[in-house]
């Protein structure tokens, strides 16, 4: 006899094991569900082989969700290149920070005089104390948006724009010169809050 429950309940345990490429936990919900220890065997099978041809194709849906938003993250393997880099060979003394609260002069200062692409965030120039990191780009669509940024409300497009990682690799650098004609030189004495554009888990080296 054909069941139609069984091939139904075996048939979602492999998509979902398929997509979210999650075997064991997809097991044992879906014989939860069906309380019935006789389709154990079928579900194992079913959801062992939609993940070994899904990891065969494709990368996992979540991965590629990452991807799409332009989430970093960090791969369980290294590549190559990344095994043979040292940390002398990116980073650069003394090290170019801007403080939690920082004048827009001294951000145009960073950006004019240096080429890095990111800024850690320290608690004050005195107390170097790690908060974050914040990206050129970042840097470069606050000061382009510089008089919505320092008003007292939040719901501006620009600043929902900035919250997108997506403006952190994709904006158009400017050059020093092309940044500083940019800026009111009435706000070069103003000050920016970095805490709440910053990015709080920055990568960090021990």
């Amino acid at each position: 006899n054909i069941d139609p429950a069984a091939y139904a309940v075996c048939g979602a345990a492999g998509f979902v094991s398929g997509v979210s490429r999650i075997s064991v936990a997809i097991t044992v919900i879906m014989l939860e569900m069906s309380s019935d220890l006789k389709l154990l065997m079928p579900i194992m099978l079913t959801t062992g082989i939609a993940k070994f041809i899904g990891d065969c194709l494709t990368e996992p849906y979540f991965e590629m969700v990452l991807h799409m938003r332009h989430v970093p993250f960090v791969e369980p393997e290294p590549s190559l290149t990344f095994q043979q880099l040292r940390c002398y060979q990116v980073m650069q003394r003394p090290v170019i920070c801007l403080p939690v609260e920082a004048k827009v002069m001294d951000v145009l200062r960073v950006l004019s005089d240096t080429t890095h692409n990111g800024f850690p965030v320290v608690e004050s120039m005195d107390v170097q104390r790690l908060h974050g990191i914040i990206t050129r780009g970042h840097l470069q669509f606050i000061l382009d948006n510089i008089e919505e940024f320092l008003s007292s409300t939040e719901d501006v497009t620009s600043i929902t724009e900035l919250r997108n990682h997506y403006l952190a690799t994709h904006t158009v650098l400017l050059s020093g010169q092309q940044i500083v004609d940019a800026v009111d030189p009435m706000n070069l004495g103003r000050t920016i809050d970095l805490h709440r554009w910053m990015s709080r888990a920055p990568v960090t080296v021990h």
